[in-house]
């Protein structure tokens, strides 16, 4: 990646690229197809070591936890460069709330214009219908997570689709 800032960025900077990746006039160099956003930081460095990310055509990134302004920007600046955005997450109520969150402003970032939203990331999460459909045992939800579910279910307004991974998560 090529900034105003920097020249050359390597897609393997650790443990996180700078906010200038997702300034105006920053372009992209290579063969990648796609780019793969991971919700945890946990085991991401060697996911992205070797020849994983030539093997599939992809960019990684990871937000730890959390989808954060530069997180949106990415993804949305990664949509402009062309590629394919992709979220990979998991079915508890962290998870499924940044699922929700692609595309949505956050109490954090509400004041960013549209353009900085990503349009179209698909999700490769772990969601609570397939837990539900494997029989997987429910697990213990915590007050924080119970305080957020009045947000999920909002949330899920705008995206209809995950209304019933809402519910599923809720009961």
């Amino acid at each position: 990646i090529r900034t105003q800032r920097r020249s050359g960025i390597p897609l393997t900077a650790q443990p996180t690229l700078l906010f200038d990746v997702v300034d105006v006039g920053s372009s992209l160099e290579s063969q990648a197809k796609k780019v793969i956003h991971f919700e945890k930081d946990a085991g991401f460095a060697s996911l992205v070591s070797g020849d994983m990310p030539k093997m599939v055509e992809a960019i990684f990134s990871t937000s730890q936890g959390q989808l954060s302004e530069t997180a949106n920007k990415f993804l949305r600046q990664a949509e402009n460069w062309g590629l394919k955005a992709y979220s990979v997450h998991d079915a508890d109520t962290f998870g499924l709330q940044m699922s929700l969150l692609y595309g949505l402003a956050s109490k954090n970032n509400c004041y960013m214009p549209s353009e900085f939203y990503p349009e179209n990331v698909t999700s490769l999460g772990f969601f609570p219908s397939i837990a539900k459909s494997l029989k997987l045992p429910a697990e213990a939800v915590t007050e924080e997570e119970e305080k957020i579910f009045a947000n999920l279910r909002q949330m899920a307004e705008a995206k209809p689709e995950l209304a019933q991974d809402v519910e599923t998560l809720i009961e």
